[in-house]
């Protein structure tokens, strides 16, 4: 099995500080690859981002933390993490930076493809992991209107 690395920086995303909501939308399509044909093959046969554009993720930071306060907390969100239309259930942990500027979120986890009902074609089954290893890392400014 080969590594297959994409990466994506179109990505939007909002926490409300008073509230502790997050939210995340990310354009599949503006996902990266090295080789342009896997690229072609990610948006038309298995990620079908024509009908399914966007990922998101919808939750709430579980921990009952004062953001507003400089430090790095460890962290954990509970949502819907949909991805080729399909919704799921799910607790993703990370690491979120605060400073007086800016705040900072690192995460990293897991996504298992059947889960999302997206199939891969048996001619390259072994070259594809069924599970994909998802890292993030968001930057966030003050939002100012």
């Amino acid at each position: 099995m080969e590594d297959i690395k994409a990466s994506n920086t179109r990505a939007n995303s909002m926490i409300n500080l008073s509230n502790r909501e997050l939210v995340v939308r990310l354009p599949v399509s503006q996902f990266q690859f090295s080789n342009k044909l896997m690229q072609k093959h990610f948006n038309e046969n298995y990620l079908e981002s024509e009908k399914y554009p966007f990922a998101t993720f919808n939750g709430r930071i579980n921990e009952d933390l004062d953001l507003s306060k400089t430090g790095v907390y460890v962290v954990s969100a509970s949502g819907i993490l949909t991805i080729h239309g399909v919704d799921q259930e799910r607790k993703i942990n990370g690491k979120l930076t605060v400073t007086d500027q800016s705040m900072f979120l690192e995460t990293k986890f897991q996504v298992i493809l059947v889960d999302h009902k997206i199939e891969i074609p048996k001619l390259v089954f072994k070259k594809i992991a069924e599970i994909v290893e998802v890292s993030a890392s968001i930057n966030y400014a003050p939002y100012k209107k």
